[in-house]
């Protein structure tokens, strides 16, 4: 996953053309240019926002729908939102991997550098956390082994999960690593990424994004007809919408006054997207995968909304109420942990409900049946996974990144 250590604000330093109007030094100025060389906090907190509803999506009760209230109906429309995570995370992926790529593209060392950095942030607790889904859960269970073939335990070593998916449908991976098809499809992008960058100036740069923002949806369409219908959402070609809406404006932001004009759109998209999210709820009583109006519907205005918050995030003032609410500490920690936390909420909460250590029932009974016992439940397991992810953090991962010192950009291969 990628993190938002590389990105700090600037003014342009580029020169009036002769004869250009100058413009009053009391009106608003522009948005500045984006460059990727510090830490942009506001976008962490985003990811951890995302990631809280991710988890709370993942973990609730499953609805009665046809005997829910209005209040619950409202309750589980907006929970239901959750999927909008993933393709914020892809956004964001799209727009800092992208940004980090045009600013070290002439610089001796790109490629090795980009991928041993990328190594170092994913691999460490990818494998700690295969190893616990393969090898510790099965014993747990007990049982010696989940049975996998060769090629089957081959594709999670090789962030090929999605395939397995697209192929087979959600039931083909193991309990407890369904999330992982995600990582897989940011590896995929993280491939061959960079290859795209360093051969295309910015122009046909923006070209390609804009090709893949009208491509992908029509891969979808051509998906639901050749594969299980779960491919259209967990296959890189179609999702890639959403990482080409962040890349796009990764370029776009070092282009002084472009943020501007898509922040003007931003609250429009935003609101249409969850306009329809919300029709699609209340026609099939559920937001779900493999549902054709949600991968042909939802899915292709998801990438324009995604987008969207992240402009509505680089161009909130300093000093205004969203950017001091996105900095706030609390969620920088979740945003640190996030990793972690979406790697192992999955599997934890299989071991700790397979085992009897937390049980859904005895939350019902507590507080009876509807939205509170579901709320409950969702803290709670929402809780543990960011206290694994926080172990996973200072145990795991931050060692292999304090390695990172030895392979920065722009040194020579």
């Amino acid at each position: 996953m990628a993190t938002s250590r590389s990105i700090v604000v600037r003014a342009d330093p580029a020169k009036p053309p002769a004869g250009a109007r100058i413009l009053d030094a009391r009106a608003t100025p522009p948005t500045p240019i984006v460059n990727s060389t510090a830490r942009f906090p506001a976008l962490d907190s985003l990811r951890a926002l995302f990631l809280l509803l991710m988890l709370y999506h993942f973990h609730e009760f499953e609805p009665a729908m046809a005997q829910a209230t209005v209040g619950q109906w409202v309750y589980y429309g907006v929970i239901s939102l959750g999927f909008l995570g993933l393709d914020v995370f892809f956004a964001l992926s799209g727009f800092l991997i992208t940004g980090t790529l045009l600013d070290a593209k002439a610089a001796p060392g790109y490629f090795r550098a980009f991928y041993t950095r990328r190594i170092l942030r994913i691999v460490p607790a990818y494998a700690l956390v295969l190893v616990f889904i393969l090898i510790a859960l099965p014993h747990a269970f007990g049982r010696s082994s989940w049975g996998l073939t060769g090629g089957q335990i081959a594709s999670y070593w090789t962030f090929l999960t999605n395939v397995a998916i697209a192929r087979h449908g959600f039931d083909a991976v193991v309990p407890g690593a369904v999330p992982l098809w995600s990582i897989a499809v940011e590896e995929q992008f993280y491939l061959f990424w960079p290859i795209v960058v360093y051969f295309c100036g910015p122009t046909r740069l923006k070209q390609v994004c804009l090709a893949a923002l009208v491509i992908a949806p029509l891969v979808r369409v051509a998906l639901l007809h050749v594969l299980h219908p779960a491919s259209g959402y967990v296959l890189l070609p179609a999702r890639f919408d959403a990482i080409a809406s962040g890349a796009l404006l990764a370029i776009w932001s070092r282009e002084p006054g472009a943020l501007d004009w898509c922040k003007r759109w931003s609250w429009p998209v935003i609101a249409i997207t969850v306009a329809f999210a919300v029709t699609m709820f209340c026609y099939y009583g559920e937001l779900s995968p493999g549902q054709r109006g949600f991968q042909l519907g939802v899915l292709s205005l998801s990438p324009y909304a995604s987008a969207a918050l992240l402009v509505l995030v680089l161009t909130a003032p300093p000093a205004g109420r969203l950017h001091g609410w996105l900095t706030r500490p609390v969620l920088r920690h979740v945003a640190l942990y996030s990793y972690g936390t979406y790697l192992l909420h999955a599997p934890l909460a299989y071991y700790l409900t397979g085992v009897g250590l937390l049980d859904r029932d005895a939350l019902t009974r507590w507080f009876g049946p509807g939205v509170t016992a579901t709320i409950a439940w969702g803290l709670l397991l929402g809780a543990i996974s960011v206290a694994a992810g926080a172990l996973s953090y200072h145990l795991v991962e931050a060692p292999a990144l304090r390695l990172k010192r030895f392979v920065p950009y722009g040194t020579r291969s």
